[in-house]
């Protein structure tokens, strides 16, 4: 505001008489001939960029404030202070300038800054009465002055005028300054500020360049008013400027040095700040102290929590710019991953993870394991998890992935069920693609398999269908997992598109011993891992928990366990498999089902087999279809025991000549005879021969060889067993020889799909004529006048013992026995031996028997008793 303005006229020659002729003596070049008084009162808006955001639109928002406050001092409308600006500068802070201000506080807020605006008049009229302050001089040089007056003195100075070229190149100079001054100051500020994510020698070295900056502004000043008036009064020469200019360029401390050391000397120190600004104030990260000593201690504030730590180190960085710029894009999408997840509204509340930052320059004390310099890992509970998600996702790129945070443990999948091959939720937004994908668990890295009842199944368990995230591979898709939109029916609508798994269901058969659950074991992990080394990478699969022992290098017996399963029993000497149970698992679109059995010959006797095998009989029944009979043997057993020839005698019996060609023969421990039967053949092949009726063909595709060992080595390595190179290159060679044998396998019992159906009906058979004749015997009593109590299923049995008791008598044997006991495997020879059990039914005469015999040679006895004796004795 301008109050008074006062001039001198000049031409005014009654003026002449007022001039003090000695002042014109001094080196004075001008004379002040008017003044403008009255105040200034200046109000600027500072905005702290604590996120780095770009500084162009930061000072546009700020600008637009300023307007809003001009607008309102000059009483052209009110005006809303909220409006105006962008978001990002809703706090700031006021700097209030002037010549006249108010006696007490002033004002902290913009309506305040306006109302001292407006009370400016009032404050000059208290000030210097009335006139304020000087704002301007009316400036006249004294020669003008001479000249107008005709004052002559013979020493006039002389002064020279510079050339508009110099002037403007001084005005550079000082424009350089000014920028140097302000990045500098900034950058002391900043280090100042965070001197616990910068080195103290990078702090001390700032403060260095910032006083020797100083020194050398002040240095350029002083030079430079001197040079201007020894040029001007012609005592120096106009090129002297310009050396002085070049020769302040050429200082070490000079603004366009110090710009360069700023923006290379000190860019990792600038760098550090701003990620510290990043990932703090804008996405909460906890930045690790270098005051931690070490980084157990500083996970222990987050234990029971999800950890995921970013690790840096500037060597590193600068090394491969490229990975560090992968590793901070993967933990910069989990955070914001983080933000956008839902929490199931019907479970408890879970603790949202954790993200910390570890800078390896300030803190080497908080090494990560495996000493990664740049990398993100993954912690709980004190445990790292991940020593290199990145590394991590990078193996399943090419996967589409699921998860949801509701999967509860589930015991077995439903048997109608088939892979999920759905599009991403993000294709119906038009933000990938369009093609239907295979999905992947997230966490298991196992293929999501749809029940057809709302849930999604994986080897973690079961959960449901509406509650998963997905990511597909698909790299307009990004790291960020999307859901289907709860009012939209088009997850629906996809799952209604899914049709069942085509199944191949195989009954595995064999005696106690040969290693059935192994086996089993062994196939899907022979049908997961292409190679042992991929194997070892990865999680050892385990459908059916095992139990075996090792030797170790000091000859020390190590107990190998892959489980525990109320199912199977570890115990030394004892049968495994107690029951009959099925194991699933899909393969491409087929949903296999191995049916693993309690083992022929069991060791407790001949009352358990009968047991068992009504167990697999009654296990069947719930099984659609079986299609193929797996049977295992060992390969050099030139003698197959007296009960498994029964039990297979007794499955050929019964089953239909074209089921025959649904039953293959797997060899397992075959290494040892290099893949090949070895002496069970022979043995074999003559069991087979005495059966006419069904004809099993023994040929390459019906046998099958590998060995369980591959499998076992896989168990004790995960299990901290160390082997020599060599032996891991025999196990290898054998890991190969059964992956190779059980893709042959499995595409055998694809090729024999048309028969299966005569092979469960065979099956059935037998289960059904066993019921039959028990639901006869039954009838028979109850329908007895004789028996007036109470027909018991206890007593039903009961009365089918002692209708199949035999009584033994001796006969005289041509020639000594060998025999094997069951319980301790001892062999014994008796040479004299004059009795041996034989066999008389209780109710027939010898003469009879002879009969029967006879009979039996052209016709079945279809009585009950006979039955029973035929299916167990």
């Amino acid at each position: 505001i301008c109050t008074k303005i006062e001039e001198l006229s000049i031409f005014n020659d009654a003026l002449k008489e007022c001039i003090e002729l000695d002042a014109l003596q001094q080196e004075a070049t001008h004379v002040v001939v008017g003044i403008s008084w009255g105040a200034n009162l200046m109000v600027t808006a500072e905005y702290s960029n604590e996120e780095n955001e770009d500084t162009k639109e930061i000072s546009g928002a700020l600008q637009a404030k300023l307007n809003v406050i001009a607008v309102q001092i000059s009483g052209k409308g009110d005006v809303d202070y909220g409006k105006g600006g962008s978001s990002k500068v809703k706090e700031f802070s006021l700097n209030i300038y002037g010549d006249v201000l108010p006696e007490g506080d002033l004002p902290q807020t913009i309506e305040g800054a306006v109302e001292l605006m407006k009370k400016l008049p009032v404050l000059v009229q208290k000030s210097n009465d009335g006139k304020g302050k000087p704002l301007h001089y009316v400036l006249l040089p004294v020669d003008v002055l001479k000249s107008h007056f005709k004052i002559h003195r013979e020493a006039d100075t002389i002064v020279k005028r510079l050339n508009e070229d110099a002037i403007l190149r001084v005005v550079h100079l000082f424009d350089d300054i000014n920028e140097a001054k302000q990045q500098l100051n900034d950058l002391y500020t900043d280090v100042t500020k965070h001197d616990f994510c910068v080195l103290d020698s990078t702090r001390k070295s700032v403060e260095d360049l910032k006083s020797k900056a100083d020194i050398s502004e002040a240095n350029i000043r002083s030079q430079l008013s001197h040079l201007l008036v020894e040029i001007r009064s012609g005592r120096a020469a106009p090129m002297e400027l310009e050396d002085l200019r070049q020769k302040y360029e050429e200082d070490p401390n000079s603004a366009p040095n110090i710009l360069k050391v700023i923006h290379v000397q000190f860019k990792d120190a600038s760098d550090k700040i701003n990620l510290y600004k990043l990932l703090t104030t804008k996405h909460g990260v906890t930045y690790v102290s270098k005051m931690e000593s070490s980084l157990d201690t500083a996970l222990l504030q987050f234990y029971g929590k999800d950890i995921y730590i970013l690790f840096s180190q500037t060597e590193a960085k600068t090394a491969d710019k490229e990975l560090w710029s992968k590793q901070l894009h993967l933990f910069l999408s989990l955070i914001e991953e983080n933000k956008q997840k839902d929490q199931p509204s019907d479970s408890t509340p879970q603790e949202p993870p954790a993200f910390l930052y570890v800078d390896l320059d300030v803190a080497p004390q908080l090494s990560p394991p495996g000493d990664q310099a740049i990398v993100v890992q993954h912690f709980k509970n004190g445990k790292c998890i991940s020593r290199d998600l990145l590394e991590d996702y990078s193996e399943v790129a090419s996967l589409c992935l699921v998860k949801s945070s509701s999967v509860v443990f589930c015991d077995g999948k439903p048997s109608k069920r088939t892979t999920l091959e759905i599009r991403c939720p993000a294709s119906l937004h038009g933000e990938c693609e369009n093609d239907v994908r295979k999905w992947v668990c997230f966490k298991c890295k196992t293929d999501v398999e749809f029940g057809f009842d709302d849930y999604f199944y994986c080897n973690c368990g079961k959960g449901k269908a509406d509650t998963y995230s997905y990511r597909c591979s698909s790299d307009l898709h990004g790291n960020v997992f999307q859901k289907f939109k709860s009012d939209e029916e088009t997850l629906k609508q996809l799952l209604g598109l899914l049709k069942p798994l085509k199944e191949l269901n195989i009954l595995i058969l064999g005696e106690t011993g040969v290693g059935k659950s192994t086996w089993i074991n062994g196939i899907v992990n022979y049908l997961s891992y292409s190679s042992l080394l991929e194997a070892e990478n990865g999680k050892l699969l385990s459908v059916i928990p095992t139990s075996f022992s090792v030797t170790n290098d000091d000859y020390e017996e190590v107990i190998i366990r892959t489980g525990n399963d109320t199912n199977e029993d570890a115990q030394a000497g004892n049968s495994a498999t107690q029951y009959p149970k099925s194991y699933t698992f899909s393969r491409g679109d087929t949903l296999v089902r191995l049916i693993d059995t309690p083992g022929i010959g069991d060791v407790r006797g001949i009352t358990q087999d009968k047991e068992n095998f009504k167990r697999i009989l009654d296990h069947l029944s719930y099984v659609p279809e079986i299609h193929g009979i797996c049977i295992l043997l060992k390969p050099n057993n030139a003698r197959l025991t007296i009960v498994f020839q029964f039990c297979i005698k007794e499955l050929l019996t019964h089953l239909h000549r074209d089921a025959s060609k649904n039953i293959v023969f797997c060899f397992t421990n075959a290494r040892s005879t290099f893949y090949k039967p070895g002496d069970t053949l022979s043995a074999l092949k003559r069991l087979l021969s005495e059966n006419k009726d069904v004809e099993i063909p023994i040929s390459k595709h019906t046998m099958y060889c590998m060995d369980n060992e591959a499998f076992r080595f896989l168990a004790a390595v995960k299990n901290g067993i160390e082997f020599s190179d060599n032996d891991r290159i025999n196990f290898s060679a054998s890991w190969d020889k059964s992956v190779e044998e059980t893709d042959r396998l499995l595409e055998q019992d694809k090729v024999t799909l048309g028969n299966n159906r005569k092979v469960l009906d065979s099956l059935n058979d037998m289960k059904s004529n066993y019921t039959h004749e028990v639901n006869i015997l039954k009838e028979s009593i109850s329908s007895s006048s004789s028996s007036q109590e109470e027909i018991t299923p206890q007593r039903v049995t009961e009365l089918v013992d002692k209708l199949c008791e035999l009584k033994e008598t001796g006969a005289q044997l041509k020639q000594t026995i060998d025999v094997v006991t069951s319980s301790n495997r001892k062999a014994a020879q008796y040479h004299e031996a004059p009795l041996v059990p034989q066999r008389y039914s209780n109710s027939h005469s010898k003469n009879d028997k002879k009969k029967n015999k006879k009979k039996s040679e052209s016709s079945e006895d279809s009585s009950v008793t006979g039955w029973l004796k035929r299916k167990f004795f």
